[in-house]
């Protein structure tokens, strides 16, 4: 009985240790949180917020961070909130204005981050430069990096989302613009994340009731044998 206890309480720790799962991506908002019934769903926007970021400390919203780069020019950054961007009607928005292959938007992600989701858009694409109809590039990190590349961008006012849930908490997401073109003022808006509700029960606690109910059956069976 005693080996059966003790192999229960192994199998309970095993089932409460996070096993890697590929990550899911959608296209659609609704879809993704429909998808994910578990996670409570946020979203940022950047209304009130204005002027640029322009360093490695970028600009924290909700505990949620993000620092826009360039690898062409100095000084490596650059990161702005536009107020009012034209043609795209969402309000402000987040956006790097360094010109194509370069520019990213780095996204340093909270703990517990299990689903994220945005809306990217080219901030000058009202003319025929925008995005050449390839899709942005997308880094995804939950202690492994995935590459993804979203639908093709469209002219404004239009829009690409890109969802990504994961098992494994995310770590960070990094947003660029689609390889090979050119002008593209990389911009997003809506930034959503799901974090968990419950957390997993840590196996230290799982260890302790395993072991206490070892410790109390074997109790109770010296008490058996010491009265019969």
């Amino acid at each position: 009985m005693i080996t059966r206890l003790i192999l229960v309480s192994a199998l309970a720790m095993a089932s409460a240790l996070p096993t890697r799962a590929s990550i899911l991506t959608y296209t659609d908002r609704t879809t993704m949180e429909l998808a994910q019934p578990a996670l409570t769903f946020s979203t940022i926007t950047y209304e009130g917020f204005a002027g640029g970021y322009n360093s490695s400390v970028g600009l924290t919203i909700a505990a949620v961070n993000f620092v826009g780069v360039t690898a062409t020019s100095a000084p490596p950054y650059d990161l702005a909130v536009a107020a009012s961007i034209a043609n795209w009607g969402n309000g402000a928005a987040l956006e790097n204005n360094n010109p194509s292959p370069s520019g990213r938007i780095i996204v340093s992600l909270p703990a517990n981050v299990f689903a994220i989701g945005v809306n990217l858009f080219d901030a000058s694409a009202t003319t025929f430069l925008g995005p050449n109809g390839n899709g942005y590039q997308i880094g995804v990190n939950n202690g492994a990096m995935s590459s993804y590349t979203t639908s093709p961008a469209t002219l404004l006012p239009g829009s690409v989302f890109f969802g990504a849930t994961s098992d494994i908490a995310f770590q960070s997401v990094t947003f660029m613009v689609p390889a090979g073109t050119f002008n593209v003022e990389l911009a997003l808006d809506n930034f959503e994340i799901g974090t968990q509700v419950a957390e997993t029960p840590e196996v230290s606690t799982l260890l302790a009731i395993g072991t206490g109910l070892i410790a109390m059956r074997w109790m109770r069976r010296r008490r058996s044998l010491k009265f019969a």
